[in-house]
């Protein structure tokens, strides 16, 4: 997690400590659960909860006794209380960003860009491009810099395309610092490069069709004066897009059609849908941005009708790929109405009502911040939950909505979790901890996914958008053939490895039995 709160002359730490209290405690200090002593540089940068609940400082506790956190009122026997430190350190050994000098000796194992002299000297010998950090393999050209005029191989395909500079001139003009290239794409579109004179390729990227192209190369110096210009013909290869789309296989899915796609290469697309009208117009709908490498992606909300579905695949350069049509029947898909949900209390059921949160508010239509969900107490997992639907269903789908804010795929939302089903709960086996699930269905174990793959506490924006549309989940069909009232949620894993559940929102869908 970034370091969030003032600005130091070190740089931000972030430590938790967490306490479970034997009862009447009025103050923590020393040890906390993990052995770990609770320390902190300046009491005003402490945060502290009890139970999940956020404390004020001055009111609920005070920081004025070094290391301790002072003030509580007594607590309770269990109660858990977090304490949250953001503390600052200082890095030795360094040189500050005005100057300094080392006293020893430093190694590069890259480029080094230089804008000055070196023990007095100017960094450009006789007014030529180093690039490769030598000049014996570079040969004199009058004014020119040739190119070799490939795109390079491997991970340089696609897009990418790659200029390398084999000879390089003492140019007329003095000083030159960067080279720039241009040249017009199939849309007669300028494009141009600018890089820096010590690097050794030039990358231009957004070329829409494979192909011939024109490119012209200049020098140009601080002060804006050019080299005379170098015309080269090169090839790129196919960009992405058209092997994405090539990928492509659509198949009938609930409520629409589910697209599967390969991308290799990560390459930041989107795949756009259309559909034929009623009146036979091709109407735009909606688009999926990805980078995922090897994904699918369902398109719903379509009525249980013949319906034309067209796909296309764009880049981030606005270059598009030819369409593909499918036709197909989209599958009953109903929204569950969740004004019939309630809880239904079983054995071995886990309270989502704890630390001022209602298991209401996993049905309420509202998942975005992270004081909406459910919450249980901190015990060991499995955790489960008992759902009354309120009607008899063929269940489908449905979406997992995280705890959200900045607890989004850390704290409790749940990582790794079954569910099961019953039509009634009549002649159910006594209920057993080692076999929770005796007497019921199950309707499948399922996974979180994070688009980023990055650690608990770092999220990307699309992390965050992937989970504010909901986590899509689909039964399988199997599990599609009974009839269903009652569904047990059992949280197996959460992220972050915490002993505790918590759930933003569930929606599901499926099909009514009469």
């Amino acid at each position: 997690m970034p370091y969030l709160g003032r600005s130091t002359d070190g740089f931000g730490v972030r430590d938790r400590f967490v306490f479970t209290a034997s009862g009447s405690e009025t103050s923590l200090s020393g040890a906390d659960d993990n052995s770990r002593v609770l320390k902190f540089q300046d009491g005003t940068y402490v945060d502290v909860y009890l139970n999940g609940v956020f404390l004020l400082r001055g009111t609920d506790y005070n920081t004025t006794t070094a290391n301790t956190i002072s003030g509580l009122a007594s607590l309770a026997a269990s109660d858990v209380v977090e304490v949250i430190v953001y503390d600052v350190f200082s890095v030795a050994n360094t040189v500050p960003q005005t100057g300094g000098t080392y006293n020893g000796s430093v190694t590069f194992n890259n480029n080094i860009t230089v804008e000055g002299n070196i023990n007095g000297e100017n960094v450009y010998d006789d007014r030529t491009i180093l690039l490769d950090g030598t000049d014996s393999s570079f040969t004199n050209e009058g004014s020119k810099i040739l190119l070799d005029g490939t795109n390079g191989t491997g991970s340089d395909a696609g897009d990418n395309l790659i200029f390398e500079i084999n000879t390089l001139s003492s140019l007329t003009k003095e000083d030159p610092d960067v080279i720039v290239l241009e040249d017009n794409d199939e849309n007669g579109i300028s494009k141009q490069v600018i890089v820096s004179s010590v690097i050794d390729t030039l990358s231009i990227i957004g070329f829409g069709q494979a192909g011939e192209y024109n490119v012209d190369v200049t020098a140009v110096d601080t002060g804006d004066n050019e080299s005379e210009a170098v015309s080269a013909m090169i090839s790129p290869l196919e960009p992405p897009i058209h092997a994405i789309l090539e990928s492509n296989e659509g198949a009938q899915d609930f409520g629409g059609i589910n697209i599967s796609y390969l991308n290799p290469t990560r390459a930041e697309v989107s795949l756009n849908m259309s559909i034929i009208d009623l009146e036979g117009n091709q109407v735009f709908k909606e688009s999926f941005y990805t980078s995922q490498a090897n994904s699918s992606y369902s398109f719903r909300g379509y009525d249980p009708v013949p319906t034309t579905f067209i796909i296309y695949v764009e880049d981030r350069w606005g270059n598009q790929t030819i369409t593909k049509t499918l036709e197909t029947t989209p599958l009953q898909d109903v929204f569950l109405d969740k004004g019939y949900f309630s809880i239904q209390p079983m054995p071995g059921d886990e309270s989502f009502s704890e630390y001022g949160f209602s298991a209401n508010q996993i049905w309420d239509g509202s998942w975005s911040s992270q004081w909406n969900c459910g919450h249980t107490n901190f015990l060991p997992l499995p955790h489960q939950l008992t759902i009354s639907l309120g009607q008899t269903v063929k269940l489908n789908r449905f979406k997992l909505y995280q705890r959200g804010g900045s607890e989004l795929y850390k704290h409790g939302n749940p990582k790794r979790f079954q569910i099961y089903g019953r039509e009634n709960l009549d002649n159910l086996p006594i209920y057993n901890p080692l076999n929770p699930g005796d007497g019921w269905i199950l309707l499948g174990e399922f996974e979180s996914f994070k688009p980023s793959g990055l650690p608990p506490g770092s999220n990307t924006e699309e992390d965050y958008l992937f989970q504010d549309n909901g986590e899509d989940f689909v039964f399988d069909y199997n599990a599609q053939q009974y009839d269903i009232k009652y569904i047990r949620f059992v949280n197996l894993e959460s992220w972050n490895n915490q002993m505790v559940s918590v759930i933003g929102e569930l929606s599901f869908w499926g099909g009514l039995v009469e």
